[in-house]
């Protein structure tokens, strides 16, 4: 009798251990799903049209920014974005401890302008091919260009700037979802609670030896966000730097509000940059348009222009972005 009550006990326990094992470990990825990735990413993109921005830097109007998707031959898909900020303070751009240099008052009116351009391929089967991503800095002549190629499970990162140039080699998970701080996602579908994932991030605006970082993003929550005139509820992403870097336990890197399927928009993001943050929000698709007949994608940066009074110039004229 004593043997058959140890018995069932066993059982019992067993049966317990096995019920939390799959609450707790099987279950939460089946109701969360696969977070997003290049291919349902790529097929979401495929007949958008063009998506603007308009920029703030620490809540002030900074500047606006363009992508698009272009389907290629094969269906591969080629992402282009471009992104121009006006006289961002120079202060804002470098560590806390050398921002105390530039509260002197000679420094404090410092600002650049800055350009961006970057170019994502990604293959039939949604993995990334290779990307491309330059810089250029008011008027000065000097671009800097940062080119990563994809090689098994191992991104080939270089940035070069004249004769200066630098290589490293960075490994990326195989379900990672490669990014440019300052080109946000314009689509994220099949997004739940409690989702998370690898997000190998491009910033321009870092220092040159950590322009690539790797963060976590994870759907950490619903709230209601104000578009196109009515209150919608929306995920918020929240990106954390890798637990093995210094700034582990800081603030988050940047967040983003993206509207429930089967809209999948993602129509605000916040990206933070030392001790600034900046911000875009997405204009409305009559504006978008009208941003793009007026900017060209496929001008490389440093191409001379000419202003309305007849100067040439490096840097691209800031086009009229109206307000909806």
């Amino acid at each position: 009798m004593g043997t058959r009550w140890v018995n069932v006990a066993v059982v019992g326990l067993w049966l317990a251990s096995m019920s939390w094992l799959v609450v707790e470990k099987v279950l939460p990825p089946l109701r969360v799903g696969q977070p997003p990735n290049y291919q349902t990413i790529s097929q979401a993109r495929r007949k958008e049209g063009p998506v603007g921005w308009r920029l703030y830097w620490n809540q002030e109007p900074i500047g606006w920014a363009l992508s698009q998707a272009r389907p290629q031959a094969h269906q591969s898909l080629e992402i282009r974005s471009r992104v121009h900020l006006d006289y961002i303070p120079l202060a804002d751009l470098v560590p806390e401890w050398l921002a105390r240099l530039f509260r002197l008052p000679e420094f404090r009116q410092l600002r650049l302008s800055l350009d961006t351009t970057s170019t994502l391929m990604i293959d039939p089967l949604g993995r990334l091919v290779r990307l491309h991503s330059s810089l250029q800095v008011g008027k000065f002549p000097e671009v800097v260009h940062m080119e990563g190629v994809a090689e098994g499970n191992d991104l080939i990162f270089t940035i070069r700037c004249g004769e200066f140039s630098y290589e490293t080699k960075v490994p990326i998970p195989p379900d990672a979802l490669l990014a440019d701080s300052l080109s946000p996602q314009t689509r994220l579908p099949g997004l739940r609670l409690g989702q998370h994932w690898t997000l190998p991030t491009l910033s321009p605006l870092g220092r040159w030896n950590h322009a690539l970082e790797i963060l976590h993003a994870k759907v950490e929550s619903e709230e209601p966000i104000l578009w196109e005139g009515k209150t919608q509820q929306a995920y918020v992403v929240v990106f954390w730097p890798d637990i093995g870097t210094a700034s582990a336990h800081h603030s988050p890197r940047g967040r983003l509000w993206v509207l429930p399927d089967p809209d999948a928009r993602v129509v605000r993001q916040q990206v933070t940059f030392f001790h600034s943050q900046m911000e875009f929000i997405r204009m409305s698709d009559a504006d978008s348009v009208r941003l793009a007949s007026q900017v060209n994608l496929d001008e490389p940066l440093g191409a001379p222009r000419t202003n309305s009074a007849g100067q040439r110039s490096s840097v691209p004229l800031a086009p009229f972005i109206p307000d909806s």
